[in-house]
């Protein structure tokens, strides 16, 4: 007779004592590897953040200097009252902190430079809120992990891969919920999403269609990079339509609730046009474009004299000054008008232009961050084109990883994105699942038959 493993064994015998005590879900909540998981990620973010007390509120926050124009946003959108560089979830998400906690908002007190940059800042009022607000995150990233834990274990089936594949992630990014940004709600929400695409590629269903959508849009007026997922889900649901005609009424749903975000962001846009004369999400990235050539010097090789000439006359000239010469910019030529001269000069010199972000990422070190991540991707990509056409099957799962994270990792080299390190890191949870594949692949390979492998991958595709 085969001998169960000691661990199976105890945890039935946990059950069972909770059984007799008529509270088994207590003990088949307990026995389970993601209750020790969620409970070790809790008590380390609390070991990194400790209970508040007035004396360590400093620590309780790691910010930076645009961190005022999330906390303090006095717009209301159903007034028809936008900001040309925030987006809304963000502070809305504060907003409901200070609702519900009754506490003061949190001011920032930002310290700038005689030349206009801000070089860091302080918070003066809320920080018991402060508090609140990374208690608010952390939940929300606890609570991210359970959907996360579930669908990798779809793709991952090694039990002891699976479980520290996600405990190391849970782990990694404790320290980043403490940053009253958009970073804390950005990895959570990509971990949900993906969590959402597998679950619906390993069954589709109506709901979960929606679903994908309803975050879609969520996550793009949290951070407006996120556009990319409005283009991948087009091109996935219009694909499942015509490829997949056992669940084309599911793919249909999800193609409605993605018509439904365009229009919200549409009509967003179009209040930012009437407020600002500027057809956007967010005036942010055409700042970080503009910062860049004119930084590096590429400005000079525009032909818009005009532009150059006025540029070179400015007291605001030094590049220091970016910030007031920005703002000077805006007063004088207006949005349109710099990203006319922003968009011609870089179109008219893509080839310099895309050899400058090369070098100005390998002199800023961050070529050594997710560079390799880049290597890695185009290898998976062409793993799963060679699997693809071994097993005859569209690689939707793994295809979806892939665009996942190399649309980002695209528009963060190629897109005018700047703080690179920081910005990488929604992806990284998906980026870690693709990696823990290759290390499942091994664990079962040694296990398990080679028929047997083959048809996993097969059914993980």
């Amino acid at each position: 007779m085969e001998q169960k493993p000691f661990l199976s064994d105890l945890r039935e015998t946990v059950v069972n004592r909770f059984t007799d005590w008529k509270l088994k879900p207590v003990g088949v909540v307990i026995v389970s590897p993601l209750f020790w998981l969620l409970c070790f990620t809790i008590v380390l973010f609390f070991q990194y953040r400790p209970v508040y007390n007035k004396t360590t509120a400093q620590s309780y926050y790691c910010v930076n200097a645009d961190t005022n124009g999330y906390t303090q946003y006095p717009y209301n959108i159903f007034k028809g009252e936008t900001t040309d560089n925030r987006t809304p979830v963000y502070p809305w998400f504060l907003k409901c902190i200070y609702k519900l906690t009754g506490d003061e908002s949190i001011l920032d007190k930002v310290t700038f430079t005689e030349t206009g940059t801000p070089i860091g800042d302080e918070i003066i009022q809320g920080q018991k809120t402060c508090f609140y607000v990374l208690l608010a995150q952390a939940l929300i990233y606890c609570l991210a992990l359970i959907p996360f834990y579930y669908s990798s274990k779809i793709l991952l089936h090694n039990p002891i891969v699976h479980f520290f594949t996600v405990l190391f992630i849970a782990v990694y990014f404790i320290p980043y919920q403490s940053w009253i940004l958009t970073e804390p709600l950005s990895i959570s929400g990509t971990m949900v999403f993906f969590s959402l695409m597998i679950f619906y590629l390993n069954r589709p269903r109506k709901i979960t269609a929606f679903l994908i959508g309803l975050l879609t849009l969520i996550l793009v007026f949290l951070r407006p990079i996120f556009l990319y997922l409005v283009i991948l889900l087009a091109g996935f649901w219009m694909f499942r339509i015509i490829v997949n005609k056992e669940d084309r009424k599911q793919s249909l749903i999800g193609l409605l609730s993605l018509c439904l975000v365009c229009s919200v962001i549409y009509g967003y846009a179009k209040l930012n046009q009437k407020n600002y004369d500027y057809f956007t999400l967010s005036s942010v990235s055409l700042h970080t474009r503009f910062f860049i050539i004119y930084q590096t010097g590429f400005y000079k090789k525009s032909t818009d004299t005009e532009f150059i000439e006025y540029i070179a006359n400015s007291p605001l000239n030094p590049p220091e000054s970016k910030y007031l010469l920005m703002d000077d910019l805006t007063k004088h030529f207006g949005y349109n008008r710099i990203k006319k001269f922003v968009n011609d000069t870089i179109k008219n010199n893509a080839r310099d232009f895309f050899v400058l972000n090369i070098k100005r990422m390998w002199w800023e070190g961050d070529i050594y961050t997710f560079t390799p991540h880049y290597f890695a991707g185009a290898f998976d990509f062409l793993f799963l084109a060679l699997s693809g056409f071994y097993f005859r099957k569209i690689p939707w799962t793994r295809l979806g990883m892939w665009a996942l994270v190399f649309g980002w990792f695209f528009l963060m080299y190629f897109g005018g994105v700047d703080c690179y390190e920081r910005l990488i890191l929604p992806v990284l949870p998906v980026m870690f699942i693709v990696y823990a594949r290759y290390v499942d692949m091994i664990a079962q390979a040694s296990v398990i038959s080679r028929q047997q492998l083959l048809e996993e991958l097969k059914n993980t595709l």
